[in-house]
């Protein structure tokens, strides 16, 4: 398992008179409105957002500029091996104890390779008990600009549909989230 890759765009949104493109890493890019100079994206470190505790770290021109800064920023981590995930694991408990060879599986499932069916998979196990945190909940405690939205469900003829997540989080903010919840 590896957290090589680079910085990735997420999830791009409107907020207030902003555009905001949420990268892979927890770093955002704000494009300033229009009654600013032209061209003008500002580069935030994971936080709360402007004025709420998030720092500005750059400011770019176009936003591929903004992901190339941030990528120098705040390069790839380093390669995981398999025995520090285990590590974490082993130090993970819900409710009755010590994880299962079962959940184990689909956190090591989620971890090694993130797509809709392992993070749907795996997202609502116990990682602690005080405080109570699942997967997901660990996700959003790590990365503040975490937007998940669950699947929708919504009625097909005579039963319920069950439709995908809008963001799966990337390697690297899910092994971040089980630190986070083991220690």
């Amino acid at each position: 398992m590896t957290t090589t890759q680079a910085v990735t765009h997420v999830l791009k949104q409107q907020v207030g008179d902003r555009t905001r493109w949420i990268l892979s890493n927890g770093f955002f890019v704000d494009r300033v409105p229009r009654a600013a100079p032209a061209g003008r994206y500002e580069v935030f470190e994971p936080g709360a957002g402007p004025g709420g505790g998030a720092e500005r770290r750059g400011v770019a021109s176009t936003i591929r500029d903004a992901i190339r800064l941030v990528n120098q920023l705040a390069p790839p981590a380093a390669p995981l091996s398999p025995q520090d995930i285990e590590l974490e694991l082993g130090l993970a408990r819900n409710v009755f104890g010590r994880l299962g060879e079962e959940a184990r599986g689909r956190l090591r499932a989620v971890a090694d390779n993130p797509t809709q069916g392992t993070w749907d998979a795996a997202h609502g196990l116990i990682l602690s008990v005080h405080p109570m945190l699942t997967l997901w909940q660990a996700v959003c405690k790590v990365n503040s600009a975490c937007t998940f939205i669950g699947p929708t469900e919504r009625m097909c003829g005579t039963r319920w549909v069950r439709g995908k997540w809008r963001v799966v989080p990337t390697q690297a903010e899910i092994v971040k989230a089980i630190r986070f919840a083991t220690h």
